[in-house]
């Protein structure tokens, strides 16, 4: 899925970057080795290049130049047929490749058409990084600049076995060598990046990526003492990813750096496709107080804080037309009749990629209040755990909310499977218990019998 790709990373610049640097550490040549990967598979092509020096990419065609002028004829005959390409200026005598200049790498990108991933700076394989004065080498033309560090540098002091140039951290972010590295002490890191990055590429974006979450062991609390230290810095980037590099869906964790707006996204998904067998009819459209039961069921959504809102309609519904042009996304499920799992998973890959919580809502759940789809969306964010769940009277209802880690669990359910069903795989320090007076939580509305008890007793406004 998508937005679980690096490559999605593209998709939250202001425009679709053509060359690409990285600077910082905690696995710079994985990311780029991911990121082209991905960007291949989706029939791009890649030229992977340095304005320093790096080993030769394994399994990938190395050219070098060499004064060779015909290297450019070279390389466009290798893209007629191939997708990647690693380049550079020669081969040294430890075997690496040397880096190539600024105006190399715009002509490159001009001629050959290509997308270009440019190292911009070493690290000797530590998550995080100092800089003398000629560091990083961000070419001027670069567009779009990832500065990465290892979430494994943690708690670990700051000297030379965790940070590449400690000496020049230390005096750059102000704080003493030999110190813990905490998260707030990470920020500053971060924004010591961004600095040198705007101006060596005044014209680019900066993201950053706090890459190896997977040191966290399922504690993510530290995740969010950074993105909350990193909002507060007067220099701070669009968008703090969290990030798994060796993993097949590496992108773990997205965070809004806009003040203005929350550091966690979260979209409600309206399961709006079921076939209604036991009612007889169209159970969403029957009346309830000043509309039907979807339209209360959405009123109550606009009314709350969610980022927004998806529906999930069943192919040619008249909710498409009745829907259209008011703020919702609507998406057909054209394997409806195959269970709710294919409307989950299909509202599911209609999400933004700036979305980190997806919140799933029956579309027959039209006394759930914006009160409490709130204060789910609340506790959510506060602990950044896999699953919310609210609970009346001990038991567990809906909606509830899962981040995007749990995403490809979801997207392994089949047949009438839920979301409920994953509870059993998550561990209890993962799950978020949120209890209401809501009794709607609960709430069933399958026949004739349900839908009289909730004209009777309903909130209807």
């Amino acid at each position: 899925m998508r937005q679980l790709k690096f490559a999605s990373i593209l998709e939250l610049a202001a425009s679709t970057p053509g060359i690409i640097s990285f600077i910082g550490g905690g696995g710079k040549t994985t990311v780029i080795s991911k990121l082209a990967s991905e960007l291949t598979s989706a029939g791009q092509k890649v030229l992977i290049t340095t304005t320093t020096k790096f080993y030769p990419f394994p399994e990938t065609t190395n050219f070098t130049a060499n004064n060779d002028p015909e290297v450019i004829h070279r390389l466009k005959n290798h893209f007629i047929n191939n997708d990647l390409a690693v380049y550079g200026s020669n081969l040294t005598a430890e075997n690496k490749i040397e880096g190539i200049s600024s105006f190399e790498i715009s002509k490159l990108r001009e001629e050959l058409s290509v997308t270009v991933l440019v190292e911009a700076d070493g690290s000797r394989g530590l998550p995080v990084k100092g800089y003398n004065a000629y560091e990083p080498v961000i070419p001027g033309c670069t567009e779009l600049v990832l500065a990465l560090a290892g979430a494994d540098a943690i708690g670990k002091p700051l000297t030379q076995q965790t940070v590449h140039r400690p000496q020049q951290l230390s005096k750059a972010i102000k704080v003493e060598a030999g110190s813990l590295l905490t998260e707030e002490k990470l920020a500053l890191v971060f924004s010591y990046m961004l600095e040198l990055s705007f101006k060596q590429a005044p014209n680019a974006e900066v993201f950053c990526i706090l890459n190896k979450l997977d040191f966290f062991k399922q504690n993510y609390s530290g995740c969010l003492r950074l993105a909350k230290a990193l909002s507060e810095q007067p220099t701070r980037p669009p968008y703090l990813l969290g990030a798994e590099a060796k993993s097949s869906e590496p992108l773990k964790a997205i965070f809004n750096m806009n003040l203005e707006k929350s550091t966690i996204k979260v979209a409600a998904v309206v399961l709006a496709a079921g076939s209604a067998k036991r009612m007889g009819k169209d159970k969403l459209k029957l009346p309830y107080g000043k509309y039907t039961i979807l339209e209360q069921t959405l009123d109550n959504l606009k009314n709350a804080s969610v980022d927004e809102i998806i529906v999930v309609v069943k192919p040619g519904s008249d909710w498409l037309d009745k829907l259209d042009d008011k703020g919702f996304v609507l998406v057909e499920n054209h394997k409806h009749a195959d269970g709710q799992s294919t409307s989950l998973k299909t509202g599911l890959k209609a999400v933004s990629c700036t979305i980190q919580g997806a919140m799933f809502i029956l579309g027959d759940q039209p006394d759930v209040t914006p009160t409490l789809y709130n204060t789910l969306i609340e506790a959510y964010r506060s602990s950044f755990k896999l699953a919310t769940a609210p609970v009346f009277n001990g038991k567990r209802g809906n909606p509830t909310i899962f981040d995007r880690r749990t995403w490809p669990l979801l997207l392994d359910l089949s047949g009438d499977e839920g979301g409920r069903s994953l509870f059993k795989h998550l561990e209890k320090e993962q799950l978020e218990f949120v209890e209401t007076e809501e009794s709607a939580i609960l709430a069933d509305i399958d026949t004739p019998g349900d839908y009289r008890k909730l004209i009777k007793n309903g909130n209807k406004p």
